[in-house]
C-alpha cells in the first residue's frame, strides 16, 4: 500500500513542480525518488532502523538487510499514515521527507535508462538483461545479471534484480566510455 501511495504522491508532486518537463524527464526523476535504494537511504536518514523493534536474530549490521528493512519500514509508515490519517496526511509526510530530499536522488544513477538511451541514439539493438544466477536465502538473496548488446556482455551483482541490472548497465556504460 505504501509504495503505491508514494508513487502517486511523487508523480503528482513532480508533475506540478516541473510543468515544462517532458514525460521522459519526469519518469527519470520519479524513478530516482521511488527506487528501493533511495527509500533505504531515506529510511537511514530518518534513523528508522534504530527506532523500531527488530528480532535479535536479524543481522542489522549487514547493509543489505538494514537497507531492506529501512525501505520496507518507510513504505509501511506511509501506508499506516494513509490508513490512519488519510491521503492528505500521507502526502504531507512524503513531501516533508522524500520530496525535500530530491537533491539527494540523482537521476543520472539510472544506468539502465542511460544504456537504453545510448543504444537507441546509436542505432544499436536494445540491451538484453538476463538473470544468470541467484543464491542465498530469500531474505538475503544475491542476483547476478548479464546485459548483452550485440556480441558484448557485462555482468552485475546486486541484492535485488533491479540493483543487479543497474550494476551491469553501469559496467557496460563505463566500458563503452573507455573504448
Amino acid at each position: 500500500l505504501g509504495d503505491a501511495i508514494i508513487d502517486q504522491v511523487v508523480s503528482l508532486w513532480l508533475f506540478k513542480k516541473y510543468t515544462q518537463s517532458n514525460e521522459g524527464s519526469l519518469t527519470k526523476k520519479r524513478a530516482a525518488l521511488v527506487n528501493r535504494d533511495f527509500l533505504a537511504m531515506l529510511g537511514k536518514k530518518l534513523n528508522i532502523i534504530n527506532i523500531i523493534i527488530i528480532d535479535s536474530s536479524v543481522e542489522t549490521n549487514d547493509d543489505k538487510v538494514s537497507d531492506n528493512i529501512s525501505a520496507d519500514v518507510y513504505e509501511a509508515i506511509v501506508g499506516a499514515i494513509y490508513l490512519d490519517g488519510g491521503y492528505m496526511n500521507a502526502a504531507k509526510f512524503i513531501q516533508n521527507t522524500l520530496c525535500l530530499s530530491e537533491k539527494l536522488a540523482d537521476e543520472n544513477t539510472n544506468y539502465k535508462g542511460q544504456l537504453i538511451e545510448y543504444c537507441h541514439g546509436n542505432n544499436l539493438p536494445p540491451p538484453q538483461f538476463d538473470i544468470i544466477e541467484s543464491h542465498g536465502p530469500e531474505h538475503n538473496r544475491t542476483f547476478t545479471v548479464k546485459v548483452c548488446i550485440n556480441d558484448k556482455e557485462w555482468n552485475g551483482i546486486g541484492s535485488t534484480k533491479k540493483s543487479a541490472e543497474q550494476d551491469s548497465a553501469q559496467r557496460a556504460i563505463q566500458s563503452i566510455l573507455r573504448n
